[in-house]
């Protein structure tokens, strides 16, 4: 299903939404679609992400780190806004890598160099073509207009975080 049919969808169930009967109906309706059409992203205690219980394979951290960064982000930001973002992705760094402090402070830089950013995308757009169909993959990937913001257009609740401290940035709202 399209992300257009997928808006129209929601706009039909907001206005059904004002019965209880209804939204209740609906909203099981809803979610055996969205079940049915997307598969589920999943990270583990390890930090490591699978797409339906296949590994996604990042080739290093720094992609890892990115796309978790975008994963958890519910707000999302442009590729030259991470620099706003510096707190998050070092916590998110030292869970991935297991750094010191000194080791993190160098391993965030790269976040902040635009070229770099592009050439981690890259990775991660090449890394979840492997395991993610075409069709569905625009849901997966880093998306959003040249210097504007970029996220993640996968729903949140196809998203599924076993790590405990990935889990607690998720829900910082950013």
């Amino acid at each position: 299903m399209n992300e257009v049919v997928e808006n129209i969808i929601r706009d039909i169930i907001q206005i059904l939404m004002q019965e209880p009967l209804t939204q209740t109906i609906l909203e099981d309706e809803l979610q055996m679609l969205l079940k049915n059409t997307h598969g589920r992203v999943k990270v583990d205690k390890d930090c490591n992400v699978y797409f339906n219980n296949v590994l996604v394979p990042f080739s290093g951290h720094q992609s890892k780190i990115l796309y978790l960064f975008y994963l958890l982000s519910k707000k999302g930001a442009a590729f030259h806004e991470l620099v706003k973002h510096e707190d998050i992705l070092k916590k998110i760094i030292q869970e991935v890598t297991k750094k010191d402090s000194y080791g993190v402070e160098e391993a965030v830089k790269p976040y902040f160099k635009k070229k770099r950013v592009h050439d981690m995308n890259s990775k991660i757009n090449s890394a979840l073509e492997e395991v993610i169909p075409k069709d569905y993959i625009s849901y997966y990937r880093i998306t959003g207009k040249k210097e504007n913001t970029k996220r993640i257009q996968l729903l949140k609740s196809r998203i599924v975080i076993e790590n405990d401290v990935l889990d607690k940035i998720g829900k910082i709202k950013f």
